[in-house]
């Protein structure tokens, strides 16, 4: 846990690659891995910065801002902490995704790293979860952008291993944004971490997947733990509560079971957040897949368009009105080899309103229709006046 002396103190500069300047302005958030801070530069672009902090290994000096490791046996573990925060940060710089956060820069001060992110304006799904629960359709809505962000990470060699409502952002934008690749790290082919070491791997109780505990062997975290986490978000949107540890789930399933949804979307959470990796749902898009059931999703009928009664009824005048224009206006003295010449003021009379009135069909508005009405009328008088 953090005091409130481990934070930079406000106004604290950062200097990033190519000498970019970087002014702290608040502490965002806080979590067993590190600080994230508010932050400016001088062009007055606001940033969210990530400072790697493993408060069980180090101690902030307060008169240099440097972190300290006390217990001289973990130097070479905190060094290898943050070599690793750099490499995952810059695979994530090349990462671009809507529904991904974007990194700007990572460097190296004060004896630790620093990732500088985008800071999207909008709601935390964890302060919104806190307020009220989602429905279904809502969480469906979020599993959608949050299943095609983890796709994506996943299909680049990337797990987020974090995946939590304080770490999924409801943008103003009306993006659905993953943040907080504090614990993020690189896969192989088998979609397993390799070189994997827990013993210093912060965990989010109720989130986190079994093989991302200390004390779970013979597992790797993986692309299922994202699954298993991705899963247990959904569990909180629906209900309010953090689900249940690992171990409390397989003992009592009905634990993580959401009495409003359909069977099918309990059903696919499950077998997102197995005990057993072996057994959970194998990506993020099946899990979504299977919890959206497009084949269970009721489809509305969209409501038939119908008519204005003045716009129908001043059609019908006008089609009244064409046939005595037609007669009205062929003069026997002008027929020539079987053809009809129709008089040019007929012909107006009856073009204006038709147009008017087919505007009035398609665009349904009332100025329309009332003008169609009006040079139908005006069209009739021309005829009994002739």
């Amino acid at each position: 846990m953090f005091d409130d002396d481990d934070a930079l103190p406000e106004g604290t500069t950062l200097h990033g690659a190519d000498n970019h300047v970087y002014t702290i302005r608040s502490v965002l958030g806080t979590g067993g891995f590190g600080i994230t801070y508010a932050a400016d530069d001088v062009e007055g672009n606001i940033f969210a910065v990530k400072e790697m902090f493993p408060s069980d290994l180090c101690r902030r000096d307060s008169a240099t801002g440097m972190l300290i490791v006390d217990d001289l046996s973990n130097i070479d573990m905190v060094a290898k902490l943050r070599e690793r925060f750099i490499s995952e940060s810059n695979n994530i710089a090349r990462c671009h995704h809507p529904s991904i956060v974007r990194v700007y820069d990572t460097f190296r001060a004060n004896g630790t790293a620093y990732m500088v992110m985008e800071r999207v304006s909008g709601r935390n799904l964890k302060e919104i979860v806190r307020r009220h629960v989602l429905d279904y359709a809502a969480t469906v809505d979020v599993l959608s952008q949050m299943s095609s962000a983890l796709s994506y990470l996943h299909s680049h060699g990337i797990v987020h291993l974090d995946v939590k409502p304080d770490n999924i952002i409801l943008g103003n934008d009306g993006r659905i944004v993953l943040i907080d690749f504090g614990l993020s790290r690189s896969v192989g082919p088998s979609g397993l971490v390799s070189d994997n070491d827990r013993t210093v791997a912060a965990v989010s109780h109720g989130y986190a997947a079994p093989e991302q505990y200390a004390s779970v062997r013979g597992a790797e975290p993986g692309v299922r733990s994202d699954v298993y986490s991705l899963a247990a978000t959904a569990v909180k949107m629906l209900t309010g509560n953090t689900p249940p540890r690992p171990e409390q789930i397989f003992d009592h399933p009905e634990s993580i079971s959401v009495p409003t949804i359909p069977p099918y979307a309990n059903a696919a959470i499950a077998r997102a957040m197995a005990y057993d990796m072996t057994r959970r749902t194998p990506s993020v898009a099946e899990f979504f897949a299977s919890f959206s059931d497009a084949e269970h999703t009721a489809i509305i009928p969209q409501p038939r368009r119908r008519h204005s009664v003045w716009a129908v009824l001043a059609n019908i005048l006008l089609l009244c009105i064409l046939a005595v224009v037609a007669l009205c206006a062929i003069d026997d003295k002008r027929l020539y080899s079987m053809a009809y010449y129709v008089d040019k003021q007929a012909v107006v009379a009856y073009a204006v309103p038709t147009v008017v009135s087919l505007a009035a069909l398609c665009m349904r508005r009332g100025v329309a229709k009332g003008l169609s009405v009006l040079l139908a009328l005006l069209s009739l008088s021309y005829l009994l006046l002739q």
